[in-house]
């Protein structure tokens, strides 16, 4: 039995059960094995009913193209907008309007009879935001930084949303809230696998597939020296 696996399942399947908008992220040069991991976790959310979003920051290559929707995973959060924020005197200003001229978007601050607006450009601050999840699973991911953009963009989301980490990597950092973390397995692929399992999941025929995929070509068709009994499990599970 892997170190604490079963304990680390039981987390998993309580954040997962209470989160509306999953968000599964992988990290910047993906592998073939991270990638057919995340997409089966993100099919599997999704034909359970969770509004799941899929990301990397890399652009994928035509190296991954044996991966069944390869083309769901986006490079970045869609559908963000704009924060504009500045230092506000409580009372200066009367109201806030807006107008578009030659192209351009103009957003006009009336202050109030007798204020002055103490307004500059340094003073300015410009961020994005409308980012929805509820909970991030990082996949094949050693630590945060890895996730490039994604990471950068969204610090102040990181340190508010729960974390899983799924990974198989020894120089894994540990950076979750609940850290499935399994040097001794093989692949990335049939941890997830096995996690599915222990959550009583059922992927569809695609997910399976793609799953089956980075399992035969990590362990060089079911001849490594590391296969594990769990690994022909999840082999036979997928077929």
């Amino acid at each position: 039995m892997l170190s604490d696996f079963k304990n680390e399942v039981l987390q998993i399947k309580g954040l997962i059960s209470n989160s509306k908008h999953p968000l599964i992220l992988v990290k910047e040069n993906p592998s073939l094995d991270g990638l057919a991991a995340a997409l089966v976790l993100y099919s599997c959310l999704k034909n359970g009913g969770k509004d799941a979003s899929i990301l990397c920051p890399s652009e994928l290559t035509v190296e991954f193209s044996d991966l069944i929707k390869i083309d769901e995973i986006k490079k970045e959060i869609s559908g963000k907008g704009l924060v504009i924020s500045w230092e506000y005197n409580d009372g200066s200003i009367e109201k806030v309007s807006y107008n578009i001229e030659n192209n351009r978007f103009n957003l006009v601050i009336h202050p109030r009879e007798g204020m002055e607006l103490k307004i500059t450009p340094d003073k300015i601050d410009v961020k994005s935001t409308g980012l929805t999840s509820d909970l991030v699973v990082c996949i094949n991911t050693d630590n945060l930084a890895q996730l490039g953009k994604l990471f950068t963009l969204e610090q102040e989301m990181f340190s508010k949303i729960d974390i899983i980490n799924v990974d198989n990597s020894i120089s894994n950092q540990n950076f979750g809230k609940i850290n499935l973390v399994q040097p001794m397995v093989a692949s990335v692929s049939e941890l997830m696998g096995m996690l599915l399992m222990d959550l009583g999941v059922r992927p569809d025929q695609e997910a399976a597939t793609n799953l089956l995929t980075a399992i035969d070509l990590t362990s060089l068709n079911l001849t490594s020296g590391k296969l594990l009994p769990e690994t022909l499990e999840v082999a036979a599970w997928c077929l």
